[in-house]
C-alpha cells in the first residue's frame, strides 16, 4: 500500500467578470421633494426654540423683579402700593403693581410689559369702594387700569 496523495476537488472555474452597474440618474424633483419634507421638521424647532426662550425669559425664578419702593395710598389707612420690574430680555422691560395691606400678605394686581419708548410712563394708586385702583398712563399708548378684587376673593 502506497500512500496516495489526497484528491484535490476540482477548482471551480473562474467565474465571468460581472458588469459594473449602471449608475441611475437621479431625477431633478427629488431634492426639491426632500428639501419640502425637511421643512415641516425645521419650522418645528424654530417654534420649539421661540416658546422655550420666551418661557424662560417670563420665570420668574430665573429672571426674578426688582423690589419698587412702597408708596402710600392717600386716605387709606395704611395700604402700600409697590411698582417692581424686571428686564429678562433685549428693550423689554416688565412692570408689576403690588398692593401691600397691614396684616395680610402681598397682592399682585397686574404687569405691564413696556418696550423702548414706552418706558416712560406714569402710574397712580388709588382707593375706589375699598379697593385699591392703580391707573398707568402709557404715552401714545393710553390709559390702563388695574382694580383689586373684592376682599372676599
Amino acid at each position: 500500500m502506497t500512500d496516495a496523495p489526497p484528491e484535490t476537488p476540482p477548482s471551480p472555474a473562474p467565474a465571468a467578470p460581472k458588469a459594473a452597474p449602471t449608475k441611475k440618474k437621479t431625477p431633478w424633483w427629488l431634492p426639491v421633494v426632500v428639501v419640502l419634507g425637511a421643512l415641516p421638521a425645521v419650522f418645528a424647532l424654530f417654534i420649539f426654540t421661540f416658546v422655550v426662550r420666551y418661557s424662560v425669559a417670563h420665570d420668574v425664578e430665573s429672571c426674578p423683579y426688582t423690589l419698587g419702593e412702597p408708596r402710600e395710598v392717600e386716605r387709606s389707612g395704611g395700604v402700600r402700593v409697590r411698582e417692581d420690574h424686571r428686564s429678562c430680555m433685549e428693550d423689554v422691560r416688565d412692570h408689576r403693581w403690588v398692593v401691600l395691606r397691614p396684616g395680610t400678605g402681598e397682592r399682585s394686581l397686574g404687569n405691564l410689559p413696556l418696550m423702548g419708548a414706552e418706558a416712560r410712563f406714569e402710574w397712580e394708586a388709588r382707593i375706589e369702594e375699598e379697593r385699591v385702583v392703580i391707573d398707568v398712563v402709557v404715552p401714545g399708548r393710553g390709559e390702563l387700569s388695574f382694580r383689586e378684587p373684592p376682599p372676599a376673593e
